[in-house]
């Protein structure tokens, strides 16, 4: 088919009052262009261009009409549609929002020729006077004033009230319903959690320099730590240029095969899974000829010829099978949640203009190529008197609108059902905003990092900042929320934020937040993964414990909660945090649970709390030791771990002082930044009715006795049962 170039734009008048106006936009293959009516101001309309219809092989047009009629409903109105030189094959209806107001939309989807010319089409609406009968559409010129307008953020308080929040187990499916994520029974998903990757893709072989010689042992320890600490859920985006070819065929390597042990684990240990299938990432690993890192990321969306390649690793990447479950990796249970693409960008106008761009990480030639491309692309839907910022505005619209779809058709495909998201990374420009809120994506995903990547910033005071962040715009209202990533990064011993960044996150509507990342207990001890983030269980123990107050903090509160906060202590009942103590707290009638010894007492303390967490003495117990300590009772039976002492030395830093992302906190094996040690402490427990407990250490099958008087006895780390 020749692909026609005609780009038109009618409009049938305005009623006396303002009530009516019908703006339609029409569409044929990829060429398309907003056009405003002399004498009128320019109305956004949601297009979708056609492709040749699959039967007919004729041109396939799709034309919006915006109707704009106060307290009209579109399923009211019926449209009455004349056309000349087309066919009409169906009518889609919609409701809709331009800038602030309610339209209805109706989407004529045709056939027919390519010269479709002034008066082929007619529209009229029998329900509003004046438009009964089907009047013919003029064509007026094209415009270049800009095609999307920004329109007031809307605050979860005006979305869908929050209801209950269902248990994280057992494994079942979710969905989306009115912009809310829910399990099929209607209750809110809430899960809290963490991104995590077992060997650091940027420094392949660092477990063999480490001296670890089973990887999926070092897994194995993670997922243990994991499921004590009640993770809800991991992200992971796949690092695919490590088994893919230039074609998007996947490779059956160490890297896929290390990822399916991983996925097996979240089954066995009951931990939901988001995979994100298109890192892109290039490492010194990847396959020489992988699709992505060959192409630039700007032009994974934008540039067509790339679509197919993707959609064949989307297919293939879901549909192996698992070695260690004999399962497809779309039916495992673990996987609940996928995201198309990890923090994906785009090019502007002026950098397809200029072919001015930088920074994408990837061979010149391979940049080149992939601009080229694009701007071809954009040259092929748009004739040249017409290119212009407001036309790039409907060509990226429109290309990544479709770009999307197109990868989650080729997931669907694959029978997944799982809810899709589409990152909303550097989604800065209306016209992108537009293209995510009129995809067939489920849900959006977020970040955050209070303070940026670059600095240690233990001594910033970051609190305050956090209520200026806005909402999110209400085009995107029928998107859940969900972050695929956030820390409070380059911290060393801060344990503040993430409880204010779990209350941030519910005030904003997100059911489901990943910390990224947590560093595996094989390498954390040098940091080499992402040097900026800084969490483990064993060797950071005050913020694990101000992470795990975050994840109880955004499980109880209900999405869109608010609180007017000071810029320090800060009390968000059940948690409370002081940057000035450097504490986090939780205090619920069933969990006590702080980040140091304290005597801040921001609320009243549960009386007989079933779980208590803390580094060092509590309320609940005396403990000298600087390692977590978790207690959790059971009627007359507790069980208590003891995590070793963490001797910390001062971080590596480059020869030439220069401090970025790759460097903020980082160790050698010469020099780490922490080691544990078995130091024994006296311990005493202040619970009522416990003095005289029967204490036993727990060593594999063996069950030591252990000398106790009134509650006190030496104590090292490892686990206990205790009973009275």
């Amino acid at each position: 088919m020749k692909e026609s170039h005609d780009w038109l734009h009618w409009s049938v008048g305005t009623s006396r009052r303002g009530v009516l106006r019908i703006v339609v936009l029409l569409a044929c293959a990829t060429s398309w262009l907003g056009a405003e009516p002399p004498g009128r101001s320019l109305v956004e309309a949601r297009i979708i261009p056609g492709a040749p219809h699959p039967g007919l092989g004729l041109p396939q047009w799709r034309v919006v009409v915006l109707v704009r009629a106060k307290a009209r409903d579109v399923r009211t109105l019926t449209p009455r549609v004349r056309l000349n030189k087309a066919r009409l094959v169906r009518v889609e209806p919609k409701s809709v929002r331009v800038q602030g107001s309610e339209w209805a939309a109706f989407f004529l989807h045709l056939v027919g020729t390519t010269d479709l010319q002034e008066g082929s089409i007619s529209v009229g609406f029998r329900e509003v006077p004046g438009y009964a009968e089907s009047s013919p559409l003029p064509l007026t010129p094209a415009a270049e004033k800009q095609p999307f307008g920004d329109v007031e953020m809307q605050p979860e308080s005006e979305r869908p009230t929050p209801g209950p929040i269902g248990p994280r187990l057992p494994f079942r499916p979710m969905v989306v319903r009115d912009g809310i994520l829910r399990y099929e029974d209607g209750r809110e998903v809430a899960l809290w959690g963490v991104n995590y990757y077992p060997e650091p893709a940027n420094r392949p072989g660092i477990l063999q320099k480490l001296g670890v010689k089973d990887a999926k042992g070092s897994v194995d320890d993670d997922f243990e730590d994991f499921a004590r600490m009640g993770i809800d859920i991991l992200r992971i985006h796949v690092f695919d240029s490590q088994f893919t070819d230039s074609q998007g065929n996947v490779i059956h390597n160490e890297h896929l095969d290390i990822l399916d042990y991983l996925v097996a684990q979240c089954d066995k240990r009951g931990i939901n899974l988001m995979l994100t299938p298109i890192a892109w990432w290039r490492f010194r690993d990847s396959t020489p000829d992988s699709f992505s890192a060959n192409t630039p990321k700007n032009a994974m969306s934008m540039w067509p010829a790339m679509w197919p390649i993707q959609a064949n690793y989307l297919r293939q990447f879901l549909t192996h099978k698992n070695p260690y479950t004999g399962r497809r990796l779309v039916d495992e249970p673990c996987l609940r949640l996928f995201e198309v693409i990890n923090e994906p960008v785009y090019w502007s106008y002026s950098e397809i203009e200029s072919g001015n761009v930088s920074g994408s990480r990837i061979p010149d030639d391979a940049t080149n190529r992939g601009l080229a491309g694009v701007r071809g692309a954009f040259e092929k839907a748009v004739p040249e008197q017409w290119r212009n910022p407001a036309t790039f505005a409907w060509f990226r619209y429109d290309t990544l609108r479709r770009y999307i779809d197109t990868m989650i058709d080729a997931m669907r495909s694959t029978g997944a059902k799982q809810p899709i998201a589409y990152s909303h990374c550097a989604v800065r420009d209306s016209d992108l905003v537009q293209a995510l809120a009129d995809s067939h994506c489920d849900a959006i995903t977020l970040s955050a990092y209070p303070g940026g990547l670059n600095a240690l910033q233990d001594d910033r005071n970051l609190l305050g900042g956090l209520a200026s962040m806005k909402p999110l715009d209400p085009r995107l209202a029928a998107k859940a929320r969900l972050v695929y990533e956030f820390d409070a990064a380059g911290m060393l011993r801060q344990a503040v934020m993430y409880p204010a960044m779990a209350l941030h996150w519910r005030r904003l509507g997100v059911q489901v937040a990943n910390q990224f990342q947590y560093d595996a207990k094989a390498t954390v001890h040098v940091n080499w993964d992402w040097p900026t983030h800084y969490l483990n269980l064993w060797h950071t123990p005050e913020k694990m414990v101000s992470f795990l107050i975050g994840g109880e903090v955004f499980r109880r509160l209900p999405r869109g909660a608010s609180f007017d906060l000071p810029p320090d202590n800060q009390v968000f009942a059940p948690g409370a945090v002081s940057f000035q103590r450097n504490t986090s707290l939780l205090a619920a009638d069933d969990v006590y649970m702080q980040t140091n010894p304290t005597d801040w007492r921001p609320f009243s303390l549960p009386e007989k709390p079933r779980h208590v967490l803390s580094v060092g003495s509590s309320p609940y117990f005396d403990y000298e030791g600087n390692g977590v300590v978790d207690l959790t009772l059971d009627g007359s039976s507790a069980t208590l771990r003891i995590y070793p002492d963490v001797e910390r030395f001062p971080r590596t830093l480059p020869a030439d002082g220069k401090v970025n992302e790759r460097n903020v906190i980082m160790g050698t094996p010469e020099k780490p930044l922490t080691v544990l040690h078995d130091r024994e402490h006296p311990f005493r427990l202040r619970l009522a009715g416990w003095a005289g407990a029967k204490i036993e250490r727990i060593e594999g099958e063996k069950r030591i006795p252990v000398e106790a008087r009134d509650g006190s006895f030496r104590a090292r780390p490892g686990l206990y049962r205790l009973a009275r």
